[in-house]
């Protein structure tokens, strides 16, 4: 292996240049003045022709990564002797035709130094052969990105090579122009043009995207996504609204205006109106080569800069959920509503039930009160009718709709009358339901009240008040499982999900199906943990749901009331834990006092359920917002 080492030679006087010399080991470089009598004799040096001196200028030059001078030698040097002789007096005998005697050359700024990245370490390491290299570079993983339109030029292909032919090391040698990061500075600081959207907003088209300024604000916008957002009847279905065409293509199609040292054409992108609406027309140049024209109106623009929120993003900001307690949930007005209210003619209010979906989202809990309790079936039933007014029923192993009732050798803890702490329903689904319903068809018992708290409020308290807990909650997750029924499942999640803020946001919290075992780490010297230290690990986490539970068991933290026959109980699944007390029946002088008469087999307390999940009731509660302010404004 030979060690490449790069020397710089003083400059000899002042605008003149040394040329770079490549040294291998235990060779000197040449022109050395103390070098000994086995230097090249001037004698010699003079037999040297012309054209080997300018190759060995132009090496060196290439190897220095300078401009060699012109190929012209001075009348002085092309007048120089070749045969050898030379003039015993020094000053009087001609000097030989060297490098230094050649014309001065000319030093230009390198336009590229500035991409150069080489330390002295990268200069220094060993090097192999191309062919060896090549086979150990084919063993390296992909670059982390891949832009088509790298350029080398120059000393880059130098760079390149020898990048090349390096030992692959733990931190890998890259050029900054290994992986192309868009446009040069100089083309996206200064637009190319600017267009005029509105009086208050306007366009910079530029070489990399578009910029939208509106009262001060600004934001970006590249061509693939501007392309991907295409309209057109030939890139959206007319009926389906489904793309037609895919990201890919799309960033193939906007290269003709995303190429390094290349701006869109004057005519390319402009200003238009369509049909009476002012937007922006952009002709492209798709793979096959073939234009194609897309108009994009001011509102879709607006859309594609995120200067217009999202339905979801307008449900979080107009309907952000609040907090609440015991005693303020019991204060709230907007809590529970008459089912003869919603229902007109057989069909449902819009307004009204706009208004549940309303209260729903925002507290998590709502109450419809005097929902008819018969037919109990399952097809029939009133529970199914409501949740038909918003959308499709979660299925699960349970069925579309099921019961809950107090049955001998129940397979769920939620089919006996033993009290069932705050808990939410199948964690061990990797995506449980988010909202569930609950119809009281039957509530002659003795006890049974149920009771719920927003979640939202005690992960607050706890982030407060324990942070410690709540990171190691958040980090390790809590495992849950079902193993019961001839089924299976289990799924760890973490505490909380999402910001809070978020229409997404999610705790997950139920003791009642939380994982008995969970998988114990061996530990010792060589696992880098001790047995001490392994069981102070295990006691915080304990320590830290200890913590969170009493935060729920606060008495006013819950809102409680026992369900009369005809409530139907809307609710959060993710963020509002429920619970119900024990209960068990009553005897025969409280069924006399109380006026009951139970029909043979029929259970004291039941309840039915379903599930809906969360795209289905934001859905509805966006669309009927939506269709009920267009006909607002229709009507005014």
């Amino acid at each position: 292996m030979l060690r490449r080492t790069l020397l710089a030679a003083p400059y000899a006087r002042a605008g003149a240049a040394r040329p770079l010399h490549i040294v291998g080991p235990g060779r000197k470089p040449p022109n050395s003045r103390s070098q000994s009598s086995s230097s090249t004799s001037p004698s010699t040096r003079s037999h040297q022709s012309q054209p080997q001196q300018r190759d060995a200028i132009d090496s060196l030059a290439m190897d220095a990564d300078i401009l060699a001078p012109p190929r012209t030698l001075s009348s002085a040097t092309s007048r120089v002797s070749t045969s050898g002789s030379s003039s015993a007096n020094p000053k009087t005998r001609r000097q030989p035709p060297d490098a230094w005697q050649q014309p001065r050359p000319v030093l230009k700024r390198n336009q590229y130094a500035s991409t150069y990245s080489v330390s002295e370490k990268d200069l220094e390491e060993e090097t192999m052969g191309l062919e060896d290299a090549q086979k150990e570079s084919s063993r390296r993983p992909p670059p982390p990105k891949f832009r088509p339109h790298t350029t080398t030029t120059g000393f880059g292909r130098r760079k390149a090579q020898l990048t090349a032919t390096k030992r692959q090391s733990s931190t890998p040698f890259r050029r900054k122009d290994d992986v192309s990061e868009g446009p040069t500075e100089s083309l996206t600081e200064q637009p190319i043009r600017t267009l005029t959207l509105s009086p208050t907003e306007t366009i910079d088209v530029r070489a990399g995207g578009l910029t939208f300024h509106r009262e001060g604000t600004v934001k970006v916008l590249g061509y693939a996504r501007l392309r991907d957002a295409c309209p057109c009847p030939s890139c959206i279905h007319p009926s389906t609204r489904q793309k037609l065409r895919t990201s890919g293509q799309a960033y193939h199609s906007a290269q003709s205006m995303q190429w390094h040292y290349h701006a869109p054409s004057p005519t390319s992108l402009t200003t238009a109106n369509h049909l009476g609406r002012p937007g922006l027309s952009v002709q492209w140049r798709d793979q096959d080569q073939k234009p194609h024209l897309s108009f994009y109106d001011a509102d879709l623009i607006r859309a594609l800069f995120c200067t217009v929120a999202t339905p979801l993003e307008y449900l979080a900001r107009s309907l952000p959920r609040k907090t609440w307690s015991g005693t303020e949930m019991t204060e709230n007005a907007t809590l529970r509503f008459q089912y003869d209210s919603i229902v007109q003619n057989g069909a449902p209010d819009r307004a009204v039930l706009l208004k549940v979906l309303e209260q729903l989202q925002v507290y998590g809990l709502a109450i419809v009160q005097g929902v008819p309790t018969e037919p109990t079936n399952d097809e029939t039933c009133h529970l199914r009718a409501v949740a038909n007014w918003i959308g499709e029923i979660r299925n699960t192993f349970y069925g579309e709709t099921w019961d809950v009732k107090s049955v001998k050798d129940s397979k769920n803890v939620a089919y006996t009358s033993l009290d069932l702490g705050l808990h939410m329903d199948l964690l061990y689904f990797s995506s449980p339901p988010r909202f569930q319903a609950l119809h009281c068809l039957r509530n002659r018992v003795f006890g049974g009240e149920s009771y719920f708290v927003d979640a939202f409020r005690a992960v607050k308290t706890f982030r407060q008040e324990h942070p410690r807990g709540y990171s190691l909650l958040q980090q390790r997750g809590i495992d849950f499982e079902y193993d019961n029924d001839g089924h299976y499942l289990h799924c760890r999640h973490p505490l909380a999900s999402y910001d809070l803020r978020s229409v997404r946001a999610a705790v997950n919290w139920s003791p009642p199906f939380q994982a008995k075992v969970r998988s114990a780490r061996p530990v010792g010297p060589a696992r880098g943990q001790t047995i001490q230290e392994s069981l102070e690990d295990e006691a915080e986490n304990y320590a830290a749901l200890a913590a969170f539970e009493t935060i729920l068991g606060d008495p006013a933290a819950k809102y409680e009331f026992l369900m009369q026959e005809g409530d139907l109980v809307l609710f959060d699944n993710r963020r509002v834990l429920h619970a119900r007390r024990e209960f068990r029946d009553l005897d025969e002088a409280e069924k006399v006092a109380k006026g009951i008469d139970l029909k043979d087999g029929e259970p004291t307390r039941w309840l039915k359920g379903l599930y809906l999940d969360g795209e289905v009731v934001w859905d509805k509660l966006v669309t009927l917002r939506r269709d009920l302010e267009a006909s607002s404004s229709h009507d005014a």
